[in-house]
């Protein structure tokens, strides 16, 4: 079986220094008889990584009730992902933002008595422990440490820009590491002081989101972990439209608001 490490601000695959070229491919958000289609088209990209979010709305859209078929079947297209021989990073949140409905927190999260989304909260943590007690023996055996594509794990997502509670974190962090989850865990933050240390925990790769002046990104980060690694994991190369207002648009080039500044 595979090892997948990080020292001395490197990723180690089988004690090799590998840069990850990584794409993100939200299989939910696609037709699975066009899977194949668009994992061709990322290969031929040059991409040796594919990224996705895990959305809980889709998987329990009723307490208890788990669907792991057609468009949910996240197993089969991982299987499809690892036939390509593309690495995996997965995003399981419990929240992923994605501009997807809720978060990705399912509607019935608001009707438990007492409950308070993304904290040391009992009801929301009860509800969030058993999706994730029946998500991540799924994804345990999916890893590269069991032969699987999977080398990297996310601990929430963009919590900073929320909130600081870094025991929620560390349950999140227990979680994984009590169904035998043993890849490299990684958060992801804006490059700004205060989601960074609003989101990090020390146990966990650090990684960086941002749409342009990758150069300033990776200062406020070294600043944080001088050893690194540099990670991106969310490179904006557009911007969403709320309802009503002036479309956005990005230009391309190095000028002030370009994707490349």
């Amino acid at each position: 079986m595979g090892h997948i490490d990080i020292c001395d601000g490197k990723i180690m695959v089988d004690g090799n220094p590998v840069q990850l070229i990584s794409g993100a491919m939200h299989y939910f958000r696609i037709h699975p008889g066009l899977w194949d289609d668009r994992l061709d088209k990322a290969v031929a990209f040059g991409l040796n990584t594919l990224e996705t979010y895990i959305p809980w709305n889709l998987h329990e859209p009723h307490r208890g009730e788990f669907v792991f078929s057609g468009i949910c079947d996240l197993d089969r297209f991982i299987d499809k992902v690892q036939s390509r021989g593309l690495k995996m990073i997965l995003r399981p949140g419990p929240y992923i933002c994605a501009e997807w409905d809720n978060g990705g927190f399912p509607a019935w999260l608001s009707a438990v008595p007492g409950l308070e989304l993304r904290r040391m909260n009992r009801p929301y943590l009860e509800a969030l422990t058993g999706y994730f007690d029946h998500l991540l023996p799924l994804l345990r055996r999916r890893l590269y440490t069991n032969g699987g594509p999977v080398i990297m794990m996310q601990i929430e997502n963009e919590y900073g820009s929320y909130c600081h509670d870094k025991d929620y974190l560390h349950y999140i962090r227990d979680l994984y590491l009590s169904h035998g989850i043993d890849v490299p865990l990684f958060t992801a933050d804006g490059a700004d002081n205060l989601c960074i240390n609003g989101g990090t925990i020390p146990e966990a790769t650090m990684a960086l989101n941002f749409g342009s002046d990758s150069r300033g990104a990776w200062r406020i980060g070294r600043g944080v972990r001088p050893d690194g690694p540099d990670c991106c994991m969310e490179f904006w190369n557009g911007w969403f439209d709320h309802w009503g207002e002036k479309h956005h648009t990005r230009c391309a080039g190095s000028d002030e608001g370009g994707a490349a500044h």
